[in-house]
């Protein structure tokens, strides 16, 4: 009997992550050096990698770590729109889990 393999790939679960977060998130570009994109990998790859913003800024992206932590803290909202707004991301994660296993 072959063996199978799983087509869930690291490169998979980011794209996942990203469309999930940018969708529940909602986070518009920040002036015009960061887009409400770029906002959305920085903080999958701080969560990812646990590395500070500045360590995550400096090496990945073309903008200073001071306009990053501006950008993030003026869409993060109060405690409570943030904790929302993840709880749907991880309602629509388990739906599509759901459908997907189905």
């Amino acid at each position: 009997m072959r063996r199978g393999y799983s087509t869930i790939t690291p490169a998979v679960i980011h794209a996942l992550a990203r469309r999930t977060l940018a969708r529940a998130l909602g986070w518009p570009d920040y002036k015009t050096s960061i887009t409400g994109t770029q906002l959305v990998d920085l903080v999958l790859l701080i969560a990812g990698t646990t590395r500070t913003l500045f360590a995550v800024v400096t090496r990945y992206f073309h903008f200073s770590h001071e306009t990053a932590r501006q950008g993030v803290y003026a869409n993060l909202g109060s405690r409570d729109q943030l904790t929302a707004r993840l709880v749907d991301a991880l309602h629509q994660v388990a739906r599509h889990v759901y459908v997907a296993t189905k």
